[in-house]
């Protein structure tokens, strides 16, 4: 069986089926602003939202919108609703979604915790970057289906 804790697993679905997993584009470029702005968010956690498209099973994240932890947290996150609000607001006008958000773990590696799946929306992209070696940051998405966080494929464009 699988060694991941089972909300973890990619086979966590509920109906016995696998649950489908998106493919998310991203691009370099925005992958190194939210490396950036995380490293320069410690010892807290760095946060921000995604913005682009979403034709399941496809996503692309086209703009990343820096947004400041109001928590001021090492092992939590939380973005303002003006934030929220505003960055919704500006992706409608571009013709795009509010997708999601990213956060980090400072100190840990890039995967769900209890705190996240307690604060997750269901469906939400969730981009974590792991700063277990701030030198070397571990990025994975995930989304939460049902009760349980599905791992999503990254795909650098």
């Amino acid at each position: 069986m699988n060694g991941l804790p089972r909300a973890l697993r990619r086979d966590a679905g509920t109906t016995g089926e696998p649950p489908a997993r998106l493919r998310i584009a991203i691009s370099m470029a925005i992958l190194k602003q939210l490396e950036a702005h995380c490293l320069g968010a410690l010892p807290e956690e760095g946060c921000g939202l995604l913005l682009g498209h979403r034709e399941d099973p496809r996503a692309s994240v086209t703009q990343a919108w820096p947004a400041r932890n109001v928590r001021a947290s090492v092992d939590r996150f939380e973005i303002s609703p003006e934030t929220v609000l505003a960055a919704d607001r500006a992706a409608r006008a571009a013709g795009q979604l509010l997708l999601g958000a990213w956060h980090s773990h400072p100190g840990g590696l890039a995967v769900p915790s209890d705190t996240d799946r307690a604060e997750a929306w269901p469906d939400w992209l969730y981009i974590i970057v792991g700063l277990a070696d701030p030198a070397r940051p571990e990025l994975r998405a995930w989304r939460l289906l049902s009760e349980d966080f599905v791992e999503d494929e990254v795909e650098i464009v």
